[in-house]
């Protein structure tokens, strides 16, 4: 257990990590740093409950939030390092989230569950849920508990963007970015550039969420060539011989290649001031980052055209 930041003493924001990728726990930094700057609390981000059988992403501190310039009070790594901090009310939290009646595959449900019918009992003791990621139900600010445990999504924009200014300082590489990379950014800046994410991987065949279809970048690229001048698209994704494939005879498309980390790609993904996006959380963060003004994304974020999302910004344009 290590400090960063200790100057703030009304009580403590205990971050309980999800197994999920970087964007995703940028969304629950994001909900408690607005919680710790509003209530003046210490900022605590526990990883030491991460596992590999739990989710198939697997990001722990090193891999997804611990290259960004973020401000808290402390990570902790080891599960006597949590139980240390939040006391009996971790104790009682693991209970809750691990009961052995639960098989771990039915836990996913188990926990919207929990959060539907006792989610705001559980939040008046500092117990906080988040999981279902399109619930709007987050709307108490004022925290009465010195010991708070997050759990959770946070896929609430609304918190983001209360606090943009500190997110948009903090959410920069500790790193300088190589010679290459510096070069990429300053083309990305040019007005004319314009950002386009293609998100498959494990996209491809998930009922959830679904790709973007080919139909839907070809319609937004178009739009883009009716109303700007000359513009040239920068196309970023997670497979690279897809989208070489499909674009290797347009001309004002160039694949962006050579970029070995995530949050390299999510920093200059944020230079543009112009975007196509996949309905995918990485894409939101770039955007948000970029403070984009220029945005077109899918008119539907999931699979299921009853499920909806919180993510959508009024000026967007949606096809």
């Amino acid at each position: 257990m290590f400090a960063v930041v200790g100057n703030k003493t009304k009580g403590k924001i205990i971050v309980r990590t999800m197994n999920v990728g970087m964007c995703n726990q940028l969304f629950t930094y994001a909900y408690a740093r607005y919680l710790a700057e509003k209530n003046q609390m210490e900022l605590w981000l526990d990883y030491s409950h991460i596992t590999k059988a739990d989710m198939k992403h697997n990001a722990g501190f090193d891999d997804a939030l611990g290259n960004f310039s973020l401000e808290y009070t402390g990570i902790i790594t080891k599960e006597e390092e949590y139980l240390q901090l939040t006391g009996e009310k971790g104790e009682k939290f693991e209970k809750i989230l691990a009961p052995k009646w639960v098989r771990r595959r039915a836990r996913g449900r188990y926990y919207e569950w929990l959060e539907k019918t006792k989610g705001k009992k559980l939040r008046k003791k500092g117990i906080h849920f988040n999981l279902i990621v399109d619930n709007e139900s987050v709307k108490n600010e004022d925290i009465a508990e010195k010991e708070n445990i997050l759990f959770g999504y946070w896929q609430i924009p609304q918190f983001a963007r209360k606090i943009k200014d500190i997110l948009r300082n903090e959410i920069v590489g500790k790193y300088q970015l190589s010679e290459q990379l510096n070069a990429w950014k300053t083309v990305f800046e040019k007005d004319n550039a314009v950002c386009v994410h293609i998100r498959r991987g494990d996209y491809v065949g998930d009922q959830m969420h679904e790709v973007c279809t080919d139909s839907y970048y070809e319609k937004a690229m178009e739009l883009y060539r009716n109303k700007m001048e000359n513009p040239i698209f920068y196309v970023f994704s997670d497979d690279k011989n897809y989208v070489r494939e499909l674009y290797r005879n347009t001309e004002d498309v160039v694949v962006v290649e050579n970029i070995e980390n995530d949050y390299e790609e999510l920093i200059l993904m944020s230079s543009f001031s112009s975007y196509i996006i996949s309905n995918s959380s990485f894409s939101w963060w770039a955007q948000f980052l970029g403070d984009a003004k220029n945005v077109i994304a899918p008119n539907r974020w999931y699979g299921d055209e009853n499920k909806k999302s919180l993510l959508y910004e009024e000026h967007w344009e949606k096809i």
